[in-house]
């Protein structure tokens, strides 16, 4: 049992207060660092003029299980801009798997 600043034990219900508080708040703190992850910039794929086709496959981001909508932030500009785009499926209501890159 915890003492209070007046020497006497708090009440439970004061504890469990102060366990879902600090629950709440590391989960709040896992969510903001799990956004910071999906919120990164996706890099260019570069590009020579002489070829004919890439293969982009390999090098774009796949994100599955995201709705008919899907928020990014662009590929860094010359200026060092970082942009956001978002785009919807032809079909609303369908659950595509979603290809990002940036050339």
């Amino acid at each position: 049992m915890s003492a209070s600043a007046g020497g006497e034990a708090a009440p439970s219900w004061h504890r469990a207060g102060r366990t879902a508080a600090l629950a709440c708040a590391l989960a709040v703190a896992i969510a903001i660092g799990f956004c910071v992850s999906q919120a990164s910039a996706i890099e260019a794929i570069p590009v020579d003029p002489s070829q004919d086709k890439i293969e982009i496959t390999a090098k774009g981001e796949l994100y599955e299980g995201r709705g008919d909508r899907l928020q990014i932030e662009t590929a860094a500009g010359p200026d060092g801009y970082i942009g956001r785009m978002a785009v919807s499926a032809s079909i609303p209501g369908t659950n595509p798997d979603w290809l990002v890159f940036a050339l």
